[in-house]
């Protein structure tokens, strides 16, 4: 199959070890494709509301003929059960409120999660730390100028500070790319001081404030 993009083989990298995987909301099966060609699950589950996706992502898995899989039409994890035994399930591509959602519905004992939400990431972060979820891995990655977060979750109680759900559990020790994510952040700051209200920009300086102090503590 053909290569993927950055994004999803940064999930699929998360998932390589694992042995049983669903991908909810799996579009084509690009990843179940991916993982199946070169990290031998030995069962994987791919699930979208979309009838058309599953179809495709049936006759991709079909053509690579090499594990035991199932496809299934359906909304989050209604198509799942526990007896699958899932180690794995992967819910990427899709809005941080749709998340919230899929899991405030969750009718199964939860493995691993990978997560890769479009947008609202720091309101997933807060509904995972409030919901007895533990954050393992959350890092930033850059792809044709856009910024992506994934995370790497599982059951486990952890609390986070305020500046972790706005900026990642490791925001204390910051790697280049979520540096350069604070300042693509900061850069959109700066550009909306002149369009706001008198509040709204001391907010933002505020913003700012906080990210510059971020940096200098990686720097110090």
């Amino acid at each position: 199959m053909k290569s993927l993009s950055l994004r999803l083989k940064e999930i699929c990298n998360l998932a390589k070890s694992s042995k049983r995987v669903a991908d909810v909301g799996c579009d084509h099966g690009k990843v179940l494709g991916y993982l199946v060609d070169n990290c031998n699950p030995e069962y994987v589950i791919a699930s979208d509301i979309s009838a058309p996706s599953v179809e495709k992502a049936k006759k991709l898995l079909q053509k690579q003929n090499k594990v035991k899989f199932d496809v299934r039409v359906g909304n989050g994890f209604s198509t799942l059960t526990n007896k699958d035994k899932l180690d794995t399930i992967i819910i990427a591509g899709m809005g941080g409120l749709e998340i919230i959602n899929i899991l405030s519905n969750c009718n199964i004992n939860v493995p691993k999660l990978i997560l890769q939400p479009q947008n609202n990431v720091v309101k997933l972060r807060r509904y995972l730390n409030q919901q007895n979820y533990s954050i393992l891995n959350d890092f930033v990655i850059r792809e044709k100028h856009i910024f992506y977060t994934i995370l790497e979750v599982e059951r486990g109680n952890q609390k986070l500070t305020e500046l972790q759900l706005k900026y990642g559990v490791n925001v204390n020790n910051p790697n280049k790319q979520l540096l350069e994510y604070l300042d693509f952040i900061k850069f959109e700051y700066e550009k909306r001081l002149n369009l706001v209200s008198e509040l709204q920009k001391e907010e933002l300086i505020n913003e700012i404030n906080e990210i510059d102090s971020v940096k200098k503590g990686k720097e110090n």
